[in-house]
């Protein structure tokens, strides 16, 4: 078994097997939305409605592609070797066109680049600040 399945199948015990690795990003997802209303605040604040505008285009790229990671693994546990294989291709369609969807937004709006890496970062920091918390809780979900 690859060290990402293995990984993802510790996560998804600790987590609780009902819940499974859902349970771990979908903090992440409400992290994220969090951090994203503040950026806007702050890039509305600090640099106007253009810089409000490219990180909420970033953050909704950001948050696309953290739902499609989602998707992928939690599929993971369960899947057979052969699925395994079409995840793991999905994952690299799901990068590329992450990429071709900033090259896009880029092209289309022309946002202003740095709010926009802002917006997508957003999730970067979501995802450090709950492996920390998950870590302090011992691996296992706080009760909600």
């Amino acid at each position: 078994m690859s060290d990402l399945t293995t990984n993802a199948a510790a996560t998804s015990e600790k987590a609780g097997s009902a819940a499974g690795p859902g349970t771990f990003l979908g903090g992440v997802e409400r992290l994220n939305v969090v951090l994203l209303g503040v950026m806007l605040l702050l890039c509305g604040l600090v640099g106007g409605l253009d810089s409000a505008v490219g990180a909420l285009l970033g953050g909704l790229l950001g948050i696309a592609n953290l739902r499609a990671v989602r998707y992928i693994v939690s599929r993971l546990p369960q899947a057979s070797e052969r699925s395994k294989r079409a995840l793991l291709l999905l994952f690299v369609a799901k990068f590329v066109g992450f990429v071709t969807a900033v090259g896009l937004v880029m092209f289309l709006f022309k946002p202003e680049p740095v709010p926009l890496m802002l917006g997508v970062s957003t999730v970067l920091v979501a995802l450090v600040v709950q492996s920390v918390r998950f870590h302090l809780d011992g691996g296992a979900e706080a009760p909600r």
